[in-house]
């Protein structure tokens, strides 16, 4: 199990509330997620959006980093990242990482 932390942030001229472009893609990419997700064996662990920072966050639990690739390759992830300025993170539970600095150097 391997989570990964995007964070996606778009310009306010690219913003789906007011871009008509922008609000198709959000909503052909909402209507396939759980289908890409299935496909690349990728679990939402949780999605977050800050409206007025144009920020959209998300947490998923994948097998492996090649699951997380095949997602972001997806034409639909592909069209949605598009208008954002996209960073991905493999992270960690805090309580395990916790437990690797109990471990002797």
């Amino acid at each position: 199990m391997v989570f990964f932390l995007m964070t996606a942030r778009h310009s306010p001229e690219s913003c789906p509330q007011h871009n008509a472009e922008a609000r198709k893609v959000y909503n052909q990419f909402y209507a396939k997620l759980n289908d890409l997700m299935q496909k690349n064996g990728v679990k939402m662990v949780g999605g977050w959006v800050s409206m007025p920072e144009h920020l959209v966050v998300f947490v998923f639990d994948v097998q492996d980093s090649a699951g997380m690739i095949g997602f972001m390759r997806e034409p639909d992830m592909v069209a949605w990242q598009s208008f954002h300025v996209v960073e991905n993170r493999p992270v960690r539970m805090f309580d395990e990482a916790m437990a690797l600095l109990k471990q002797p150097s």
